[in-house]
């Protein structure tokens, strides 16, 4: 029973005579610990005597639950589009909203993630799945023209990072040093 239907009952048993404590004690026996509160029960039995009840849950005054307005979105939307290296910070700043409200809309109604400081969509694209595909397609190729040993003598991948060894002695004998080869890809 959601908080709507346990109002109507709580308004039905006030209006047939029952007190706050014996509709609560009905409503822990048919609920459970989903039930309200006895003191919630206690503030709807005054505000039934008072005149002031509803069945329906009003609105309250003050800063309003959620700024995620289609509006806010599209504003930050824009933002991202025009400058995708924009902080949080600053992109709250820019537009008088909190910056969780911010977070909240580019992470869950707008799906980016931060990759390199730079807001991207989460989601790839067909263009990024062929270039994937592609990718997994060269590196298949090199394996098999190619060693085992030729491979993992000069290239290891280590969390979605490429690192080529590079051997300075000449000959062969051992890898000296290491470099990041080649840069990150870039998203489009």
């Amino acid at each position: 029973m959601d908080n709507t239907a346990q109002r109507s009952y709580v308004k039905t048993r006030f209006m047939l005579g029952d007190k706050a404590a014996d509709i609560h004690n009905q409503l822990l026996v048919t609920q459970g610990t989903s039930s309200v509160s006895l003191r919630t029960i206690q503030s709807w039995c005054k505000a039934l005597s008072d005149g002031t009840f509803t069945d329906q849950k009003g609105t309250r005054p003050g800063r309003p639950l959620e700024t995620s307005s289609a509006e806010n979105v599209s504003r930050v939307r824009e933002i991202v589009e025009k400058n995708p290296r924009m902080s949080v910070r600053e992109i709250a700043a820019g537009l008088s909203l909190p910056r969780t409200t911010v977070h909240r809309i580019l992470t869950i109604h707008l799906n980016l993630r931060t990759v390199l400081s730079v807001w991207v969509p989460h989601e790839l694209s067909p263009s990024n799945k062929t270039a994937r595909v592609t990718c997994g397609k060269e590196i298949l190729k090199m394996f098999q023209s190619h060693s085992m040993e030729f491979i993992a003598s000069h290239y290891l991948v280590e969390d979605e990072s490429w690192f080529q060894w590079i051997n300075r002695s000449g000959d062969g004998s051992g890898l000296e040093k290491m470099t990041q080869n080649p840069p990150h890809p870039v998203l489009s």
